[in-house]
């Protein structure tokens, strides 16, 4: 593993791509620091040494979404082992290794500065603690945080990474737990046409560990928001992936993908077209309850109901057609021939 120090150095001076802002959807930037593909850390320009251990702190910096030669907050938060909010440290955040700007952490362990992109494109920082009262700032990893800067009529698509990019909770990803099926594969291929951007419900699932995750499993780079939630102190406006939020500033927001039912209908009622992951046993009874359940969901015009990533891809990539009302008929058809026999 190498050293953070010249992780930080050779990551940055890699730079940034920029991408001028009459482009509609700027591609994901592609940066590998390490030469390597990009299951390496390709697209999100660090590599493991961000896996290192915290050091009695837990210390996050929020990606975010801005728009071209608007101000935005960078923002970054440290907090105890056991959770408590740290005040009063110093945090520093750089780009090409030049020092953009500093501040102090408030009472609720958020330092944050205002920076503004000048064109569309995906610009990398790290948030460094510099100095904390009465502790060892140097025991606390550098965090990594993406700036995803797009025109507000870029095409993007929101992932629900708490169920779809792994069997299980988002959070095994924490415990090294391997991605599901072609997911990553799939999501490079839908990536050509949408920016990413990856939505999950616990503030410590955008420490730099789940970035490296899904840098090291050849996923498109994307800033990782945190839905709406109560009980977390808000970072600043476009770190929030809650799609009416986002849609209100970013109108070319037309599709999420989720596994939870919750969710998928939230996003209709959004007005997305929702990719929802959903699979039946190949029983008339299951098949019966999978049809029903597909019919229960309101605006479902907008649903697409998908087995796996790589009829996701299908449907973006190809246009294959999984509508709500066509895959419930389908089941029932099978239900009834499987009864027959």
């Amino acid at each position: 593993m190498k050293n953070l120090a010249i992780f930080c150095c050779v990551a940055f001076i890699a730079g940034c791509l920029n991408i001028n802002a009459t482009v509609p959807n700027p591609p994901p930037v592609n940066i590998n620091t390490n030469g390597g593909s990009s299951g390496s850390g390709g697209g999100w320009g660090f590599d493991n040494s961000s896996a290192a251990s915290e050091g009695g702190y837990q210390f996050i910096a929020f990606d975010t979404l801005a728009w071209p030669g608007e101000p935005v907050a960078l923002a970054a938060r440290l907090k105890t082992e056991g959770g408590d909010y740290v005040a009063g440290a110093t945090v520093g955040f750089y780009r090409s290794g030049k020092l953009a700007g500093q501040a102090k952490t408030d009472s609720s362990g958020l330092a944050t500065i205002s920076v503004s992109p000048s064109s569309a494109g995906d610009y990398l920082y790290t948030a460094k603690v510099e100095e904390i009262p009465s502790g060892r700032a140097g025991s606390v990893e550098p965090a990594p945080l993406l700036l995803a800067c797009r025109d507000r009529s870029a095409k993007l698509i929101l992932i629900w990474a708490n169920d779809t990019l792994l069997d299980g909770g988002f959070g095994d990803c924490l415990k090294g737990k391997g991605p599901s099926p072609s997911a990553a594969s799939a999501a490079i291929a839908i990536s050509g046409r949408y920016t990413f951007i990856y939505s999950v419900n616990r503030e410590y699932l955008l420490h730099r560990k789940a970035k490296m995750w899904l840098a090291d499993n050849g996923f498109p780079a994307g800033p990782i928001l945190l839905d709406k939630s109560p009980g977390f102190a808000d970072a600043g406006r476009f770190k929030n992936s809650d799609p009416a939020s986002l849609k209100s500033n970013f109108s070319g927001l037309s599709a999420a993908i989720a596994k939870d039912d919750d969710r998928a209908q939230k996003y209709l009622d959004n007005a997305l077209t929702a990719y929802w992951l959903h699979q039946w046993e190949n029983k008339a009874k299951d098949m019966r309850k999978a049809a029903e359940k597909i019919r229960d969901f309101k605006h479902r015009q907008l649903l697409q109901v998908v087995n796996n990533w790589k009829d996701i891809q299908a449907a973006v990539c190809s246009g294959r057609d999984f509508s709500a009302d066509s895959v419930a008929d389908r089941l029932e058809d099978q239900a009834k021939k499987m009864q027959k026999n």
